[in-house]
């Protein structure tokens, strides 16, 4: 294996933090839920030192969007 040019490692992450601050800064973030007795999904990850997830609800095309997100460090 070649050894990647010094920098372009820092340069590829760089971009893809921007990638998703870019997506996260977006609308829509977020929207609010609808209460017409529709289902919610409820997406989570953990690791030793925190836990996560993301609150979603389809929409009237059946599109999941985020209703919210939450994170804990432990």
């Amino acid at each position: 294996r070649r050894p990647e040019p010094r920098g372009a490692g820092q340069q590829c992450h760089t971009d893809a933090l921007n990638e998703i601050k870019r997506i996260m800064t977006s609308k829509p973030v977020l929207v609010p839920p609808i209460f017409d007795g529709r289902g919610y999904i409820l997406a989570t990850d953990a690791t030793i030192t925190s836990v996560a997830g993301c609150y979603l609800q389809k929409d009237d095309q059946g599109v999941e969007r985020n209703i919210g997100y939450f994170s804990k460090k432990l």
